[in-house]
């Protein structure tokens, strides 16, 4: 596994810069925590490190092929169970590690639920342990702690630490508290100047 690399990365939308010569190292096999006003360009730099988004130029070196990840929207199958949402993305996962994994994340008694019926934070939480499922070298994690209280954000941090040893986490974030419970590196990140 190597680090990820980026260098000089530009990205516009109708004309309006959203990344200008951004340049950053994500160190492999540790969490970095992305921070930064909103408009400044974090969730265009994950979207170009998935290879969801072209860059307008500047490069990305280092990117695994097995990556997963948490989005904003949470992007769960809905008519699915908790436990079956899991499932879907790791098909050979034992009913007992998947039930370790909602375990992990309080929603052991949810794990026959249909997704539709769960709350928010339920269905954050059902995203967050499918990524972390299904994670290989690379968990991207798009403001995962949105929507929970606090006492079930630091059960959360706590399992993403304890499950994702070894792997490379970029983590956008707006809060200081967070990026305390994560640790790892910490990139600021600005808007471009107009």
């Amino acid at each position: 596994m190597e680090d990820i690399v980026v260098q000089g990365l530009c990205k516009s939308f109708d004309g309006t810069a959203v990344l200008q010569n951004f340049s950053a190292r994500f160190a492999a096999g540790r969490t970095t925590c992305l921070m930064g006003r909103s408009g400044c360009g974090k969730t265009t730099l994950l979207n170009i490190l998935m290879g969801l988004l072209p860059a307008d130029s500047g490069t990305v070196t280092g990117v695994p092929a097995r990556l997963a990840a948490v989005f904003q929207e949470d992007r769960l199958l809905e008519s699915f169970s908790a436990a079956s949402n899991l499932a879907f993305v790791r098909p050979r996962a034992s009913a007992a590690l998947i039930g370790e994994h909602l375990a992990e994340v309080g929603l052991a008694d949810a794990a026959r639920q249909p997704v539709r019926e769960l709350s928010g934070g339920m269905r954050r939480r059902v995203a967050i342990a499918r990524a972390v499922l299904a994670a290989g070298e690379l968990l991207i994690l798009d403001e995962p702690f949105k929507g929970l209280d606090e006492t079930t954000r630091r059960a959360v941090a706590d399992y993403l630490r304890r499950y994702t040893d070894g792997a490379t986490v970029i983590l956008v974030t707006h809060d200081e508290d967070e990026v305390a419970l994560m640790g790892g590196a910490l990139i600021r990140m600005e808007a471009p100047s107009a």
